[in-house]
């Protein structure tokens, strides 16, 4: 009779366990759907992730590559006709890569500030020499109106010097830009002797400054060349740990780049003094 009456109880408790054992298997079978999915869709952002990552340095390597074949030194290269069209150019690539790069970054900055810095002595470099040649034209040494103007306006310190070491000579005390620009003005109507003494000056202070510029058009465009692939190489390294951890990896750039720099700091080292060179 009791082994009749307990059949019932054996059998609800075999359906309950099988209902439990399916609930179990069902919640693991859906707990791992959403882990496969969770999975994939992290995989996917750091395939993205590192995709794009791998697109914006290739970018980066062509921007630094066009605006180096733009700025790159040799002795013999000539001094292009349109001084205009050829700057507007450099501007150009220029933009592309201060776009490109991060304007809150610290070696992005550095990277910048040498380009800025080279631009501008590249377009001093080609300005100064082409109203050196002016001097110097037909064989004999001159320098109109217009070019003294344009030397106290755009160059104004080269002027100033120049200036200087005539009024040292001659004994002439003049003060402020204004005073000065009147007084070359005047010269240059008159046809002073000032001016025959003026020229000479001029000449020497804008070899002096030819060759500070030529120090940076030929050593700047080798460091940025070293620093952009520093730089790269450590956008490398971040690629290969998002490439592992996805978008929640963890990456101090500073720490690596610096780690990076250490192998070549004499080489930065090296062509930061000669860009930095004295020349006198």
């Amino acid at each position: 009779m009791n082994i009749i009456m307990n059949e019932p109880n054996e059998i609800n408790a075999t359906i309950i366990a099988a209902v439990i054992t399916g609930m179990i298997t069902l919640i693991g079978v859906m707990i791992n759907i959403i882990l496969i999915k969770s999975q994939s869709k992290k995989q996917r952002t750091a395939e993205i992730i590192t995709r794009n990552r791998v697109e914006w340095m290739q970018k980066l390597k062509e921007y630094i590559s066009e605006y180096n074949s733009l700025v790159c030194y040799y002795y013999d290269k000539e001094i292009p006709n349109n001084l205009s069209d050829y700057l507007s150019k450099i501007n150009n690539a220029t933009s592309k890569i201060e776009l490109h790069l991060n304007l809150n970054g610290s070696q992005d900055k550095k990277i910048l500030q040498i380009i800025k810095d080279l631009n501008s002595s590249l377009e001093r470099f080609l300005q100064l020499t082409k109203y050196k040649k002016t001097c110097n034209s037909n064989g004999k040494m001159q320098m109109p109106k217009e070019l003294i103007e344009f030397f106290l306006d755009n160059y104004s310190e080269i002027g100033f010097k120049a200036a200087e070491q005539v009024y040292k000579k001659d004994k002439v005390n003049l003060t402020g830009e204004n005073e000065i620009k009147k007084y070359l003005i005047n010269v240059m109507k008159n046809k002073d002797e000032t001016v025959e003494k003026f020229i000479p000056e001029v000449i020497n202070f804008i070899d002096e400054d030819l060759k500070k510029c030529t120090n940076k058009i030929q050593y700047s465009p080798k460091l940025i060349i070293l620093l952009t692939q520093i730089y790269l190489k450590t956008e490398w390294e971040r690629v290969k740990i998002e490439a592992e951890e996805g978008n929640k990896a963890t990456f101090k750039f500073d720490k690596v780049y610096n780690e990076i720099t250490e192998r070549v700091q004499n080489e930065i080292d090296e062509l930061e003094r000669l860009i930095n060179k004295k020349v006198r």
